[in-house]
C-alpha cells in the first residue's frame, strides 16, 4: 500500500513540469535533481511509515520531474533520425543507477537502522548537480519559441491542445504501467518470500538477469529509429511480457534464464514508446503533457501493485496474479500496432505543425 501511496505525489510533478515551458527546461531540471537529492536524505531521520512516506512522495514528485525533462530536453536536441537512440542511452544510464540501488540490500541486515544509509547517498549527487548548471545549455527549440513569443504583440502564443493524442499515449502509459510496476516492485517480495531468496542473493539476481537489459533498451533505440516505433514496441512488449510471466512461474534455472530474457526483449519497446510522449506534442505543451502522462501512468501503476497484491492472497501466489493482469499489455500490442502513429525519422516541426507554422 506503501508503494502505491508515494506514487501519488506524481499530482505534484504535473504542476512543477509544467513550468518547464514557462521558464525553461534547464532551470528546472537543475531544481528537481538537487530538490530530489535533499528531501530523499529526510528518510534517514524517519521515526515511523507516515515521515517515511510523506518525505519519499516529495522527492519522488521531484525525480519524475527529472526524468520527464531529461527525455524532453534529449528529443529536443536530436536529429530526426536518433532521437530513440538518444532516449536509449539516457535511459540506460538510468537503469545503472536504479540496478545499483539493489546493492544496498547487501548491508541492510548488517545492523539495525543500516537501511538508512541508503537515503543518505543521494545527497553525493548534489555537487555534480551544480557542475552540470554551469554547462547545460537550454533547449534550441525551447529558445526560438521564446523569442518568437517576445515578438507577438501581447507576448502569447496559443497552440491547439492534442486531446486526441494524449488520450492514446495515455492509454498506452496506464496499460504498460497496470503490468510493469507490479512486475519490479514485487520481484525482491517473490523471490524471498515464494523462492527464498536471501538478501546476497537477491541483489545478484537483480545485477545478473537486469543488467543485460542494457542491451536490449540500446539494441531497440537503434531498430525503433531505423525500423519504426511501432512494430520494435510491439514485438518488445509481447516477447518481453510473456518471459516476465514465464520467471514468476518458474523455479531453478528457468527463472533466470526467462529473467534474462524479459529483460532483453522487453527493453527494446522502451525506447520505441519512451519517445512518443515529446515526440507528439508541440514545444509549449511538451513538459505540461508528458508530466500529464506521467500522472496517468502513475495511476496504472498504483493500481496494479493494489490489484496484484489482492490477486496474490487469492489465487494462489505472486506468479499467477501477475499472469492475469498481462491481459492489460496484451491489449497495448494492439493499441501500439493500430492506433499509434508511425514518428520515425521525422522531424519535431513535421509531427507539430503548430510549431512549424510560429517558425515562418
Amino acid at each position: 500500500t506503501l508503494l502505491a501511496i508515494v506514487r501519488i505525489g506524481v499530482l505534484l510533478s504535473l504542476g512543477i513540469v509544467a513550468l518547464a515551458d514557462k521558464h525553461g527546461r534547464k532551470r528546472v531540471l537543475v531544481a528537481a535533481l538537487i530538490g530530489s537529492c535533499v528531501i530523499t536524505a529526510f528518510g534517514a531521520a524517519s521515526t515511523g511509515m507516515v515521515w517515511l512516506g510523506t518525505s519519499q512522495t516529495f522527492a519522488r514528485s521531484l525525480s519524475t520531474v527529472a526524468v520527464i525533462l531529461i527525455a524532453v530536453m534529449a528529443a529536443e536536441e536530436m536529429p530526426a533520425g536518433t532521437r530513440a537512440f538518444a532516449v536509449s542511452v539516457v535511459t540506460m544510464t538510468a537503469a545503472l543507477g536504479a540496478g545499483l540501488c539493489v546493492l544496498n540490500l547487501v548491508y541492510v541486515d548488517v545492523a539495525q537502522g543500516a537501511w538508512r544509509v541508503a537515503y543518505l547517498i543521494p545527497l553525493i549527487a548534489i555537487s555534480p548537480c551544480f557542475r552540470m548548471a554551469r554547462r547545460l545549455p537550454e533547449t534550441k527549440r525551447f529558445e526560438s519559441r521564446q523569442r518568437r513569443v517576445a515578438a507577438t504583440a501581447d507576448g502569447r502564443l496559443k497552440d491547439r491542445i492534442h486531446w486526441r493524442r494524449f488520450a492514446m499515449l495515455a492509454t498506452g502509459a496506464f496499460l504498460w504501467s497496470l503490468f510493469l510496476a507490479p512486475a519490479a516492485q514485487f520481484l525482491n517480495e517473490f523471490l524471498r518470500t515464494e523462492r527464498g531468496f536471501s538478501g546476497i542473493l537477491i541483489a545478484v539476481f537483480v545485477l545478473t538477469t537486469n543488467t543485460p537489459g542494457g542491451i536490449g533498451i540500446v539494441v531497440g533505440g537503434k531498430l525503433a529509429d531505423r525500423h519504426g516505433r511501432r512494430i520494435i514496441g510491439a514485438i518488445g512488449i509481447a516477447g518481453g511480457v510473456l518471459f516476465t510471466v514465464v520467471s514468476y512461474l518458474s523455479w531453478g534455472w528457468p527463472l533466470w534464464l526467462a529473467s534474462v530474457a524479459a529483460a532483453v526483449i522487453g527493453a527494446i519497446a522502451v525506447p520505441a514508446l519512451a519517445v512518443y510522449g515529446p515526440e507528439l506534442f508541440p514545444t509549449s505543451q511538451r513538459g505540461t503533457a508528458n508530466g500529464g502522462l506521467q500522472v496517468v501512468a502513475v495511476a496504472g501503476s498504483s493500481l496494479g501493485l493494489l490489484t496484484v497484491g489482492w490477486l496474490a492472497d487469492r489465487v494462489g501466489g505472486l506468479g499467477q496474479a501477475m499472469a492475469i493482469v498481462a491481459i492489460a499489455p496484451a491489449l497495448l500490442v494492439i493499441v501500439v500496432l493500430f492506433w499509434f502513429p508511425e514518428t520515425a525519422r521525422r522531424e519535431l516541426e513535421e509531427l507539430n505543425p503548430s510549431d512549424h507554422e510560429h517558425n515562418e
